[in-house]
């Protein structure tokens, strides 16, 4: 059920939280797009517990930059949905999260130069 679907979302977002673990990130993506699948319409409150963990630090390079890609792209997914009023799903929260997980990669770029 959708509800289940949430829960699950909800479980991995709780785990970032305890953890501060944004590669996390991965496996509610995965949740996310599963529900999809199963024919669910998230709404932007879910959408936005997804991105938000995305803004948790993350420890691998590689991890770091999947999960500002996946951010980004998920991002343009709600900018390409529309709710029920015909209204793109993305709000200032969604914008947000996904930049938080872009400054995190821009800032480990930085400190290279």
């Amino acid at each position: 059920s959708q509800s289940c679907h949430i829960g699950i979302i909800n479980a991995w977002a709780n785990e970032a939280k305890i953890k501060n673990d944004g590669s996390l990130y991965v496996d509610a993506e995965a949740a996310l797009k599963r529900m999809k699948m199963e024919g669910f319409y998230p709404s932007e409150k879910v959408y936005n517990v997804v991105l938000s963990i995305a803004g948790y630090p993350i420890t691998d390079e590689i991890a770091k930059r999947n999960v500002a890609s996946s951010a980004r792209e998920l991002l343009f997914t709600m900018i390409e949905e529309f709710d029920d009023n015909g209204i793109a799903k993305p709000d200032i929260y969604s914008f947000n999260h996904a930049i938080k997980a872009n400054i995190g990669l821009q800032g480990e770029m930085n400190k290279r130069e």
